[in-house]
């Protein structure tokens, strides 16, 4: 996820092309930040995601394009399912967990599923949503000049999404609901990486 965020944030040109360098990863040239400013920004920005994902809460992760007075533009949306919503045995294994046990669960768990096979399964499917990625960033089209970014994060339970405040800088605060109306979604992939399914798109707003 952090790979594919570095990868739109150059591609919408939302940092300085001389913030990245090119790499090779999952077999796909793809972009790497070496700005240690925007690394750390970018870092910080995702942290909620990782301690959602390790209590079970987290759905959803969006990275939200908007004008520079508010209007969103487009996101790039990482959903992801509840382990316990995926079928077979990585639901058996989840189903009594506790929400303040899955990170135990999910250290387990890839415990269990470090086989050779496996391992190249992440590594196939890593390497078809980055070039499905490349794809879909390269058919979008150009943004505003005056634009910002923000995370946002969708929650087990909750109707609507969270980020952080602008005022403190670490608590989540609600995020006003969507209106999905005359939305266009460009699909990307829809990828299991082991326990975790995660469905990606971007999803456009249409010009005013």
């Amino acid at each position: 996820m952090e790979l594919s965020l570095y990868l739109y944030l150059y591609y919408r040109s939302i940092y300085a092309e001389e913030l990245f360098r090119s790499v090779r990863r999952f077999s796909v040239i793809v972009k790497e930040c070496i700005s240690p400013e925007v690394r750390d920004y970018v870092n910080q920005a995702l942290k909620p995601a990782e301690e959602l994902i390790q209590n079970g809460q987290l759905r959803g992760v969006h990275c939200v394009i908007s004008t520079s007075d508010g209007m969103e533009i487009e996101r790039l949306c990482f959903d992801l399912k509840d382990p316990k919503d995926l079928e077979g045995q990585t639901s058996s294994f989840f189903q009594h967990a506790r929400s303040h046990e899955m990170e135990k669960y999910y250290q387990i768990f890839l415990k269990k599923i470090q086989g050779e096979e496996e391992i190249r399964n992440v590594y196939a499917e890593a390497s078809y949503h980055f070039t499905r990625l490349l794809s879909t960033l390269a058919l979008l089209r150009d943004l505003p000049e005056q634009h910002n970014w923000h995370l946002e994060y969708k929650v087990k339970g909750k109707d609507d999404y969270l980020k952080i405040s602008d005022e403190s800088g670490r608590s989540l605060v609600p995020v006003a609901s969507r209106k999905r109306e005359n939305e266009a979604i460009k699909p990307i992939s829809s990828n299991f990486y082991g326990f975790i399914q995660m469905e990606s798109c971007v999803c456009l707003k249409p010009l005013m």
